[in-house]
């Protein structure tokens, strides 16, 4: 192994989709409650058909963050008789957003800031309306990552790297096959230990090869894929820098004659 300083770089690569990518889900009204970022709500009939006589339904939202809902088109709802209410939490308890009957009109957006919003349609016996629909957002709540810490410095001659994290994460978040240290020499993990408990960790630690065996501060820096409430993946570095200071110098006395 070359005698020289060098950083240390422990990277892993993260394999993920993007929600947003894909086809936003799609609601009837019905009691149910959903945890979708991004998402249409129909009344009980959906696009194509009226809704139904004594209907009561109670449907939510909740996401953890700021929601708007956005009426897509005219309302059809038989006026004074039949209403959609709205409120700003989880049930019908919470504070009162809108409370919408009638036809032909476009209600304004409404927002939610507690994180839930709820929709309580009621119908009463008699004639049924083509509905309405609805398209809600909700914003993604930017997740903290942990910050690392070593159990303690490597001793020399040894490849043993134990990393603490400040807050738990998911093992699955660790994909250990892509690991690769970038340096002047080659090195590669020969084991790691996930410590997982109940799917998560608090720790993990790696044994490399070759050893470290020359005295140098390191940066070890790792690629988190953490998600948010909306389910997509913030990629953060995290470093931490250690020592290796315990190896003995390799010197030689030369003696000149006289």
């Amino acid at each position: 192994m070359k005698n020289a300083c060098f950083i240390l770089y422990l990277l892993f690569a993260f394999g993920f989709s993007y929600d947003a990518l894909a086809q936003l889900p799609e609601y009837n009204m019905s009691d149910l409650i959903v945890t979708d970022c991004d998402g249409y709500l129909y009344d009980s009939g959906g696009l194509d058909q009226p809704y139904s006589n004594n209907e009561n339904f109670t449907f939510t939202i909740s996401t953890g963050s700021t929601i708007s809902a956005t009426f897509l088109e005219n309302i059809c709802i038989e006026d004074g008789f039949d209403q959609l209410e709205v409120y700003d939490g989880t049930d019908a308890t919470a504070p009162l957003i809108a409370s919408i009957t009638g036809a032909d009109f476009i209600p304004p957006s409404l927002v939610s800031n507690s994180g839930s919003m709820t929709f309580v349609f009621t119908s009463d016996q008699s004639a049924s309306y083509c509905g309405f629909a609805i398209l809600w957002n909700s914003n993604a709540i930017e997740p903290t990552p942990p910050n690392l810490s070593l159990e303690t410095a490597p001793l020399c001659n040894t490849g043993l790297v134990e990393i603490n994290f400040s807050s738990p994460i998911a093992c699955s978040w660790l994909y250990t096959d892509s690991t690769s240290i970038i340096s002047e020499d080659a090195f590669s993990v020969a084991s790691t230990n996930l410590n997982c408990n109940g799917g998560n960790t608090s720790s993990v630690s790696f044994e490399f090869s070759p050893d470290f065996d020359t005295n140098c501060d390191y940066v070890l820096d790792l690629v988190l894929g953490i998600p948010d409430n909306c389910d997509s993946i913030w990629v953060y570095h995290r470093s931490v820098s250690f020592a290796v200071n315990d190896c003995g110098i390799n010197a030689s006395l030369i003696l000149e004659p006289e």
